[in-house]
């Protein structure tokens, strides 16, 4: 639902988000939405899983990266790409083109900046969500709610006050849901996560934690 918080969970390429324990995570997010509405929850496989979890999984699936074609995405199950992750930067000739690829074949996109300034130079494109994520917060588990406060507002006041229809989402360091609660103050629609989420010795739990955090 487009109003809906939204939660994307990237899988990344690590080990305990691979093969059948990919699967189950799916299953487990499946179990845990059931009759939710408030909330959206998406995750972002590596492509070569995608086809194989729209097979087995009912929750939507997010490209970490578009790859040479949108229409392909499409085909094996996703409903959009992430784009410009720090795992996968682009150019800004590439995010154009393929911010229009994904436009023209009805998918969504997820534009990744560093800061607001490079967000600026991207708002005309209308993507349908920006994340900023600070690279250097990546993996740490110092949320950039907490660490960049300041940054997330500023973030936050450019994509909302720009009057078209992209949401302003954050990443980097995202550890519980009151990380994700205190991005939502600030003026976030949603939040991504990983290693929180794909590590934790208790996934569903951290998973829940989450959710509730941005109903």
């Amino acid at each position: 639902m487009r109003n809906s918080r939204l939660l994307i969970i990237n899988y990344k390429n690590h080990p305990e988000a691979r093969g059948k324990k990919g699967i189950a995570l799916a299953r487990t997010i499946d179990e845990l939405m059931y009759d939710r509405n408030s909330v959206s929850v998406s995750i972002a496989p590596e492509i070569s899983s995608i086809s194989t979890l729209c097979r087995t999984a009912e929750t939507p699936l997010l490209a970490q990266y578009m790859g040479a074609d949108a229409k392909s995405l499409k085909q094996r199950g996703a409903y959009g790409s992430m784009l410009n992750h720090s795992d996968f930067p682009l150019s800004r000739m590439q995010v154009v083109r393929q911010v229009r690829s994904l436009r023209r074949n009805d998918m969504e996109s997820v534009l990744c900046v560093k800061t607001p300034e490079e967000a600026r130079s991207y708002l005309e494109l209308e993507p349908t969500d920006m994340a900023i994520e600070p690279p250097e917060l990546i993996g740490t588990l110092h949320p950039v709610s907490k660490e960049r406060p300041e940054l997330i507002r500023k973030f936050a006041e450019l994509v909302n006050n720009h009057g078209k229809q992209t949401r302003p989402l954050c990443g980097a360091g995202m550890a519980n849901g009151v990380d994700a609660r205190a991005a939502v103050e600030l003026g976030m629609h949603g939040v991504l996560v990983s290693t929180a989420i794909v590590k934790a010795r208790k996934p569903r739990n951290r998973i829940f934690d989450f959710i509730r955090a941005l109903e």
